[in-house]
């Protein structure tokens, strides 16, 4: 799957058994998806299955697979598809 930031939006193609395209469904995509809650991105970042962006107010959102945590809620057992994107919660608290 791929991403791309288009006027601060991000949006995402491709596989999406995971989620990983953000549009809160597990269904692939032949042509780009808007991440919903997304609109002021600077840039994203893809894994094989996650997606992180970092936005204007230089807070971070990511969505997709979490199963080792990998989305960085501090949650890696629950993920609720079509929930949006979720903040990525400081380490330390």
């Amino acid at each position: 799957f791929c991403c791309a930031v288009v006027d601060g939006a991000v949006k995402c193609w491709g596989r999406n058994e995971k989620g990983q395209i953000g549009d809160g469904t597990t269904t692939s995509a032949l042509t780009p998806k808007s991440v919903p809650g997304v609109d002021a991105a600077s840039f994203a970042r893809c894994g094989r299955a996650v997606c992180c962006a970092v936005l204007e107010d230089a807070t971070a959102v990511c969505w997709g697979n979490s199963d080792w945590g990998e989305i960085g809620d501090q949650n890696p057992e629950v993920v609720t598809i079509g929930a949006g994107p979720a903040a990525v919660k400081d380490a330390n608290g």
